[in-house]
């Protein structure tokens, strides 16, 4: 038994060695695990949104350079900001090839859940309702230590949602709440004349008393609005 615990003392001690001969930090990624990863939002059109980047663990860097990618056509990257107050940043501001960087002489300690740098977004007028992928690309020898050693890294993707309305925002500020309710069933009755492209809640094509129905039992957690953001089905 002794000599089956120290074979395996012995074998995972050759597994460490080799992996920091080969200038890979030990505190390699698991399988699907991400070391860093991007937020998710939702943004009306001609609006701006702020993807933020966060750490996923506990990992030290000397060196990161990322490369926003993002569809052109329906985003504008008008900033990045980084939030590590320690070392230095740089961003290029360039439209087309946007890219930047952070570095430091010693290790900078992320935490889980840390966030690392917001990027502002601005969704042009030409785009489309959908869901609109971005993410960071880098080159591997770029994310090091303060020994020059790799840092394993792996980004997970984040996204902006755009939309033209809100379904169920019958007074257009961008949230469901009671005060949509008593909008619509103040229109209902001739006491408004404008609202919101949201009062058509069933999406059948006219407003009348069964949007004000299914928006008062979304209220209530009844029943919920679906596909509020309109998105195209697939």
């Amino acid at each position: 038994m002794k000599k089956k615990i120290l074979s395996l003392i012995m074998a995972v001690c050759l597994v460490t060695t080799c992996m920091l001969s080969m200038g890979i930090s030990a505190s390699a990624l698991a399988e699907g695990d991400t070391a860093i990863y991007l937020s998710y939002e939702t943004c009306k059109i001609g609006d701006t949104a702020e993807i933020k980047v966060y750490s996923n663990m506990v990992e030290d860097y000397a060196c990161l350079v990322f490369s926003p990618q993002f569809d052109h056509s329906v985003l504008e990257l008008q900033s990045v900001e980084c939030n590590i107050e320690e070392g230095t940043f740089l961003y290029n501001e360039n439209a087309t090839e946007p890219k930047f960087i952070w570095y430091s002489p010693v290790n900078y300690t992320t935490t889980s859940g840390e966030e690392l740098f917001v990027l502002t977004f601005k969704v042009l007028e030409t785009a489309t309702v959908n869901t609109h992928e971005i993410t960071l690309d880098f080159d591997a020898s770029n994310i090091c230590d303060e020994n020059g050693e790799l840092v394993e890294m792996e980004v997970g993707q984040g996204s902006v949602t755009t939309f033209l309305y809100v379904c169920g925002d019958v007074d257009s500020d961008l949230s469901i709440t009671g005060a949509d309710v008593v909008m619509l069933s103040r229109y209902l009755i001739g006491l408004e004349t404008e609202i919101g492209e949201g009062a058509d809640v069933n999406k059948d094509g006219k407003i009348d008393g069964r949007d004000l129905v299914k928006l008062s039992r979304h209220i209530v957690d009844i029943e919920l609005i679906e596909n509020i953001y309109n998105q195209p089905a697939f």
